[in-house]
């Protein structure tokens, strides 16, 4: 969505800074919600944590997302997709197809689920955080899906949506006096 665009352009399909309104720039994962595609096509069911991978990490400018119960009800996934983008900004879509790309650059599904929300984070070591929101299960795993870190908050009463991990280096930046 633009959000250069003011309230009456936003009910138009015109205007900002796109020229699209109120108009959905790029959607990917159910081309069926827009005319262009059917549920062969669907690859996102339930997605959260939908963000950009950091400038500078392995993947950066991709998109990372926490896909709930794909690739089938009892599995959730994480996938990193390549946008379209074109060099003025906005998304490509050839006319009468769905917006790419046809599939993901990255998927880890290794048998977890979560029934709710979850998170996918790109680490700058190129490993990639999960959190797995229902089992309050955080864990990180290497490009190829092995495991080199998890933590299993021990309570049944905790929902844990969205964690990210912090370098030692990002702490040594207090006020002089105090490192």
């Amino acid at each position: 969505i633009d959000h250069s665009t003011t309230t009456e352009e936003a009910a138009s399909h015109s205007g900002g800074l796109y020229g699209m309104g109120g108009d959905f720039l790029y959607r990917w994962g159910n081309p069926q919600n827009y005319d262009r595609g059917n549920n062969a096509n669907h690859l996102l069911a339930d997605q959260h944590s939908v963000n950009w991978i950091p400038e500078g990490y392995p993947g950066e400018g991709n998109l990372i997302l926490f896909n709930n119960f794909y690739p089938n009800n009892s599995n959730s996934s994480v996938c990193e997709i390549i946008t379209p983008l074109n060099g003025d900004g906005t998304y490509m879509i050839e006319e009468h197809q769905p917006f790419g790309p046809d599939d993901y650059t990255w998927m880890y599904s290794g048998g977890f689920v979560s029934q709710a929300q979850g998170g996918a984070f790109r680490l700058a070591n190129g490993n990639t955080l999960i959190t797995e929101a229902t089992d309050s299960y955080i864990f990180e795993v290497t490009p190829s899906g092995e495991t080199v870190w998890d933590y299993d908050y021990p309570s049944s009463m905790a929902l844990i949506a969205r964690a990210e991990r912090y370098t030692y280096d990002q702490f040594d930046n207090g006020p002089e006096g105090n490192d």
